[in-house]
């Protein structure tokens, strides 16, 4: 929305213009609903989960690892479609990014 002010801050005129709608506005919808749903769910199988003995340890352990291929994918189609991050990541920066997340997820599971 363009909004233009007039003689003392009054608007003299308004001009809209319309976003088009994208052909991936349905599959951005699906993923946030498809999201919501898990992120919902995620209790219920914790509590399953401890309910069958499993430490928290194995628990933490299994989420991260169902995690990181999604974030794998996420990585290389940033890749591809930045040129710039490829050169700007180095196999150090990515590990030592890796070990910090995975640090820090484990210590604040604990908080």
């Amino acid at each position: 929305m363009l909004l233009e002010a007039g003689l003392f801050g009054t608007v003299s005129h308004v001009r809209c213009r319309l976003i088009p709608r994208s052909a991936n506005d349905p599959l951005g919808y699906a993923f946030a609903v498809a999201g919501a749903v898990l992120f919902a769910t995620k209790g219920i199988f914790i509590k399953l989960a401890y309910a069958r003995g499993v430490s928290t340890e194995m628990l933490l352990s299994l989420r991260m690892i169902v995690a990181l291929p999604v974030y794998l994918l996420i990585m290389v189609g940033l890749l591809r479609r930045e040129e710039k991050l490829q050169a700007a990541l180095s196999w150090p920066v990515v590990l030592t990014s890796m070990a910090v997340g995975i640090l820090g997820y484990y210590v604040s599971s604990y908080l």
